[in-house]
C-alpha cells in the first residue's frame, strides 16, 4: 500500500505530528499542515489508554516552543519550510525513540535519525513572496 504521493504507507500505520493550523489554507495537500515528530510510530492496534498515557506524560515534562518557518527549502521532487529551533523537535524524537525503539523513523530509509524536521508541502514552485511564521507548540 502506498500514499498518493508515493511513500510507502501501511495499513494502521500512526504518526505522531505538531498541526500548524495557521498553515492550512496554504497547503495543497490532502492533510493539514504539520510537523512529523515521529513517523510511522506505533501501528493502530498498539495505541492502547496505557500509550496514550506516556505519551501525554512525555509531552507534559516538555516546555512550550516557538517555531518559526522562514524559507522554502526542496527536498527532491518536495516542497517544504524548516522550523527554527530544530532542536526541540529533535529532542522530542530522540525522547520517544528511546521509550519505543522500534519507531524507526521512516523505516530507515533516510538513515537512523529519518528527515530534517520540516513541513511539506504538496506544491511544486514556492510562493513569490514569503514572510517568515512563528508558531507555539504546547505540550499540554
Amino acid at each position: 500500500m502506498s500514499s498518493e504521493d508515493g511513500w510507502p504507507d501501511a495499513p494502521g500505520d500512526t504518526a505522531l505530528t505538531i498541526r500548524i493550523p495557521e498553515a492550512d489554507a496554504l497547503v495543497r495537500a490532502p492533510f493539514p499542515a504539520h510537523i512529523t515528530v515521529l513517523y510511522p510510530f506505533l501501528p493502530a492496534a498498539r495505541i492502547t489508554p496505557e500509550v496514550h498515557a506516556e505519551l501525554s506524560s512525555l509531552f507534559a515534562d516538555r516546555d512550550p516552543f516557538d517555531l518559526t518557518f522562514a524559507e522554502f527549502r526542496r527536498y527532491p521532487g518536495v516542497l517544504y519550510l524548516p522550523p527554527t529551533p530544530e532542536e526541540p523537535l529533535r529532542t522530542l524524537t530522540k525522547s520517544l525513540r528511546e521509550r519505543w525503539p522500534e519507531a524507526v523513523p521512516y523505516r530507515g530509509v533516510f538513515g537512523p535519525d529519518g528527515l530534517d524536521p520540516h513541513s511539506r508541502w504538496r506544491t511544486t514552485r514556492a510562493p513569490r513572496r514569503t514572510r517568515p511564521r512563528t508558531t507555539r507548540w504546547s505540550g499540554n
